[in-house]
């Protein structure tokens, strides 16, 4: 396994496990620090063969934001990025409030190279075991 070189930001913090798993954290619940974190996958998705899986947690714990803004965003990568690496990426959140939208979402903006899957932050080992079992 080769260790990506992406830097932590002052609102998006980044750890590659000795697991292999990506994790992002935005360290606010706001637009700039998705936008940070967003910006960082990005580098590790141009830094990724195309046939490689990636295991990524996002971790938003902090509490969320504006899932328009967050999903408007998403959409504009997935322009951009039009043969992703495959993916497995779990989103730890806090807040049940619109968990089911958001997974209505997320799987209309996938394709069949990403699953994702939404855990809630005290089932964190869970989720680190779906990703593991791929």
């Amino acid at each position: 396994m080769n260790k990506i070189q992406i830097e932590s930001t002052s609102l998006c913090s980044y750890i590659q496990h000795d697991s292999g798993i990506h994790e992002f954290k935005y360290l606010e619940a706001t637009r700039e620090s998705w936008d940070a974190c967003m910006k960082l996958l990005y580098k590790l998705l141009q830094q990724t063969p195309k046939n490689d899986m990636l295991l990524i947690i996002i971790n938003a714990e902090m509490g969320s934001i504006s899932l328009n803004y967050a999903f408007h965003k998403v959409r504009e990568w997935i322009k951009i990025t039009p043969n992703p690496p495959l993916t497995r990426t779990v989103i730890l959140y806090k807040e049940n409030r619109m968990l089911r939208i958001a997974e209505a979402m997320t799987r209309s903006l996938y394709s069949s190279k990403s699953v994702t899957r939404f855990f809630h932050v005290t089932k964190r080992q869970e989720a680190v075991d779906w990703l593991l079992a791929q």
